[in-house]
């Protein structure tokens, strides 16, 4: 989801963050570059309309996970993170969780999973450094 206010302000929504940890955020999941693009920058105002016309499907999901991480949580639950993408947006998002998920529980869905089992539910949990395990829900 993209609000109706600058990059910085999307990313930082509802904590105190500071440029430098939003940028290094931002480089964490292959976004700072991009976002150095637009032509404003960090500071490029993005609303439903209009500016967020800027940004690919990629780079607003980039843009959302920015949001969970400012928030320094010790748990992803992430739901289908990667919907609707093309396969190589898929393959953006899924080298930047790989950077981020240290150090973190992280849960989530992915519908590809689910069609490539092809039947039920498919679920992935990554605990620190482990790797990744699915499980198909009953």
């Amino acid at each position: 989801m993209i609000f109706s206010c600058s990059v910085e302000e999307n990313i930082a929504f509802g904590t105190q963050l500071a440029k430098a940890q939003l940028e290094h955020i931002s480089i964490l999941l292959n976004l700072h570059a991009d976002v150095l693009k637009l032509p404003d920058g960090y500071d490029t105002l993005l609303s439903a309309t209009g500016a967020a016309s800027l940004l690919t499907d990629a780079m607003k999901r980039r843009i959302g996970l920015a949001r969970v991480l400012a928030r320094d949580s010790p748990i992803l639950l992430l739901d289908d993170p990667v919907a609707g993408l093309d396969s190589n947006s898929k393959q953006e998002i899924f080298r930047a969780l790989e950077g981020v998920m240290s150090g973190r529980t992280v849960c989530g869905s992915h519908s590809r999973m689910k069609r490539r089992e092809g039947r039920g539910n498919a679920r992935a949990c990554q605990r620190q450094r482990e790797p990744w395990r699915a499980s198909l829900a009953t």
